[in-house]
């Protein structure tokens, strides 16, 4: 498309020259991408790129949309960027219509990260100063000292000077993609009191950070993971970290504690029963309306520490604890 518009002078000058650099690398760039090199590649007719290069070019505004087909490969980056370079060509950024517009991939991630996720502000992108602490505070109808109290004190180490809890409560924390870096470090390279101990994921694939390898290692040197999931996750199925257990909701009814063949996740109606065929114990916490039960990975009935899933929102949890451990939360005591 940039070849078509930047050969029939299509492209705002005047955008680029009061706006834009470096885009005479990206005209140098794109000269290479002839039709008949392009139409080679994509399977798309040069006529047919050339007509939708002049409609986007000439209808203004024009917006780039794009999902997961865009982003999602080896080459994602470079992607995005070359969609930003086609609406910077063609002055379509920062005016009403126009502009780079992702559908994020997952259900509801962009809220979420609106409400709270992003390691580097509160909320609403409020930031993380204290005026953005106190209005939260006051929303949340939590003392300001309080919030503040459940943050460490940060000793001197490593060259770096001592920090106090309301300055470490103003730092960002660790981005998702990095958080086992906390976990498998010396101690002493980790910009807080100690390195990560325990975690909690809610609604969240480990299959979605790139190192593996070290995302695994990290996993197993965690004391504590909690997970909250509708269905099993590579979280649940690769770690034998310590897993505390969680519920969604309380259950109507609770069974006392049976034996089951290995380590499973089930959601049961009142009648079902769990079978005595092994030492291991399951806890089953009944709801009506559930049709489905699964198992989770054999990994799981290798290891001796605590593994925990919820399976469906409108059920409760399964527990599935290592021979010789016991943890059992009375419906009256789980809590969010």
């Amino acid at each position: 498309m940039l070849h078509h518009i930047f050969n029939n002078g299509w492209e705002d000058k005047e955008f680029i020259a009061q706006r834009v650099y470096g885009m005479d690398q990206i005209r140098a760039e794109v000269a290479k991408w002839t039709p008949e090199e392009v139409e080679r590649v994509s399977g798309i007719p040069g006529e047919q790129l050339k007509k939708v290069a002049e409609t986007f070019a000439k209808q203004r505004p024009s917006a780039f949309v794009w999902c997961m087909g865009g982003t999602q490969h080896s080459v994602g980056t470079a992607n995005v960027r070359a969609y930003c370079n086609l609406l910077l060509a063609t002055g379509n950024v920062g005016s009403f219509g126009n502009g780079a517009n992702i559908f994020r991939g997952h259900c509801n991630v962009q809220g979420a990260t609106d409400i709270g996720l992003d390691i580097v502000t509160l909320p609403l992108y409020y930031g993380l100063v204290e005026g953005a602490w106190k209005h939260w505070a006051r929303v949340w109808e939590v003392e300001y000292d309080y919030l503040q109290s459940r943050f460490d004190e940060v000793p001197a180490k490593a060259g770096r000077p001592a920090r106090t809890r309301k300055q470490n409560m103003e730092l960002p924390g660790i981005p998702s993609t990095r958080w086992f870096d906390a976990t498998l470090a010396n101690p002493d390279d980790v910009d807080q009191r100690d390195s990560l101990k325990g975690m909690v994921i809610m609604g969240h694939g480990g299959n979605t950070v790139p190192r593996m390898t070290e995302m695994v290692k990290g996993l197993e040197k965690l004391e504590l993971l909690v997970v909250a999931d509708p269905h099993p996750t590579t979280f649940a199925a690769i770690s034998s970290a310590r897993m505390a257990p969680i519920c969604c909701q309380p259950a109507p009814s609770s069974r006392p504690l049976a034996r089951a063949p290995r380590p499973t996740v089930r959601c049961s109606g009142a009648s079902r029963s769990s079978s005595r065929s092994s030492s291991r114990r399951t806890i089953t916490r009944s709801s009506t309306g559930c049709r489905r039960s699964s198992v989770l990975p054999s990994r799981c009935s290798r290891t001796s520490r605590w593994k925990t899933i919820i399976h469906h929102p409108k059920t409760c949890c399964v527990k599935s604890t290592g021979a010789g451990s016991r943890l059992a939360i009375p419906a009256s005591r789980r809590s969010a």
